[in-house]
């Protein structure tokens, strides 16, 4: 069976720098996740950047619809 490469840095994701990734980020409810998708450490990093700026933008949305995050409060 082929290992699926990170779709961002294009390493094979194993079972040790495997992780789950939101497919709609937590920041605007996001609750499903998949796994083999990206590796740990772009996972860890890309929250930093484009997670937060697409949360930025659409957190007036969240706020307006009410929508719930799996966890920490909305700003």
């Amino acid at each position: 069976m082929n290992q699926p490469n990170c779709a961002l840095c294009d390493i094979v994701i194993t079972n040790k720098n495997d992780t789950k990734e939101h497919i709609v980020p937590n920041a605007i409810g996001g609750r499903k996740k998949i796994k083999g998708f990206i590796c740990r450490a772009c996972n860890s990093t890309s929250g930093d950047s484009w997670d937060k700026e697409l949360a930025k933008q659409l957190n007036p949305l969240s706020l307006f619809f009410g929508i719930k995050r799996e966890r920490g409060d909305v700003p």
